[in-house]
């Protein structure tokens, strides 16, 4: 049985998402680590921000405007930009009256903005279904004004429980296909190593300000699944961890960046 079409990775991505434009706002919802996760993810970004003057916002990947609420609430102008044409209808659908928001179907390697436009970006769940990471570097900092900050979310490679969910995936994955079963996801969805994804980015221009991470999942699949509560609560006993000394258990990290010369630290 053939289960490779379609064939590219940004058209699985596309349909992936336009498929679940309608209810993506339900991952950020209920008490399962992975919500708990898309939560903090979200908390942590907007409190990057939070202090920043009002201004422009691009959010790269926004999805069905997840951030975009918090972002006006900020006082920010914010510019949303998603490569799945239905989660652009959901955006322009929910904030049709509000005349800060602004969307438009695209992708994050050819912005169709000016150099030095925003005063900060957002990209969060984007740069792990990427062929390119260099190309949307180049383009995040093309478009970021001198001295402006971008958050872009990476999952961690290290996380015990990624590591253990890739070895049980090697293990299973063979038989599902002696069972004639379609392999578990069609989407490649890439891990970042943080030492390795802060050398991209000095060599494209950016400084790292802050790193904090997210998603304490320490109960190992398929057992997850079995034992959700446990899951979850040993994630929100450990969120204090964020940049703490076991931060690196976590499956995902914010990484704050600026573009320009390293300064003493986020606004205050």
């Amino acid at each position: 049985m053939d289960f490779s079409a379609p064939t590219s990775q940004a058209a699985l991505v596309r349909d992936k998402f336009d498929a679940r434009a309608s209810d993506y706002t339900t991952w950020y919802e209920g008490e399962t680590l992975g919500a708990g996760a898309f939560r903090r993810r979200r908390e942590l970004t907007l409190e990057v921000l939070r202090n920043l003057p009002p201004g422009k916002v691009l959010d790269v990947g926004c999805g069905p405007g997840v951030l975009v609420s918090g972002l006006l609430e900020q006082g920010h102008e914010v510019w949303g930009v998603d490569f799945a044409p239905a989660m652009i209808e959901q955006c322009r659908a929910a904030f049709e009256h509000e005349s800060r928001a602004h969307f438009a179907v695209g992708a994050i390697e050819a912005l169709d903005f000016d150099d030095d436009s925003f005063d900060a970006i957002t990209c969060l769940g984007v740069v792990e279904y990427l062929d390119d990471d260099r190309a949307a570097l180049r383009e995040l900092h093309r478009v970021l004004r001198p001295g402006g900050l971008a958050v872009i979310t990476c999952p961690h490679y290290w996380a015990p429980w990624r590591r253990w969910d890739a070895l049980y995936w090697r293990l299973v994955q063979p038989l599902r296909s002696l069972l004639g079963r379609a392999p578990y996801s069609l989407v490649s969805h890439r891990e970042y190593r943080e030492s390795a994804y802060r050398a991209l980015l000095a060599e494209q221009g950016f400084f790292v300000e802050d790193v904090a991470y997210y998603g304490f999942g320490l109960v190992p699949t398929p057992l997850d699944r079995k034992l959700p509560r446990l899951h979850a609560s040993i994630g929100r006993c450990l969120d204090s961890q964020a940049r703490g000394p076991l931060q690196k258990l976590g499956m995902g990290f914010n990484i704050t960046v600026r573009k320009g010369p390293p300064t003493k630290g986020l606004p205050k």
